[in-house]
Formats: C-alpha cells, sequence, structure tokens
C-alpha cells in the first residue's frame, strides 16, 4: 500500500497588491506504482486571491485507492 508520490509541490507564496490578484504557480506532479486516478484540487494556478491568506490544496489518489496530499498557502497583502 504506498501512496502516490507528489513531486514540487511549491512553496508558500508571499505577494502584495493593492486589491485581489491572479496568482500563478508551476502545478505539481504526481506519480505511483500501479496509477494515478484522481487529483482533486482547491484552486488553480491564475486563480485570482483576495488579500488574505488562502491554502491551496492538492490531493492525489490511486488505483488502490491509496490517498496523499500538498498544500501551500497564498498569502496577498496590502501594500
Amino acid at each position: 500500500m504506498t501512496p502516490p508520490t507528489i513531486h514540487n509541490c511549491p512553496k508558500d507564496i508571499y505577494d502584495t497588491s493593492d486589491t485581489p490578484k491572479a496568482v500563478t504557480w508551476v502545478e505539481p506532479t504526481f506519480s505511483d506504482n500501479v496509477k494515478v486516478t484522481k487529483v482533486d484540487k482547491s484552486h488553480n494556478s491564475g486563480d485570482t486571491f483576495q488579500l488574505l491568506e488562502t491554502n491551496v490544496r492538492y490531493e492525489v489518489q490511486d488505483a488502490k485507492g491509496n490517498r496523499n496530499s500538498c498544500q501551500f498557502k497564498v498569502t496577498i497583502k496590502r501594500k
């Protein structure tokens, strides 16, 4: 029972803006010894984030039902 592996989970992102802002990151990749069958994510790279701290989460599942997750924060503060 080996969970999927997550590669290149983004680190926390900090930025400043006077208004909500679109934020991009390099999407993580996933591998597994059987097959990755499902990837859920709370946000997409390029989404607009409000002036606050937001948790971003990726959750991956393989064909055997094993799961793994990756999370990071996007924080936009007023200039």
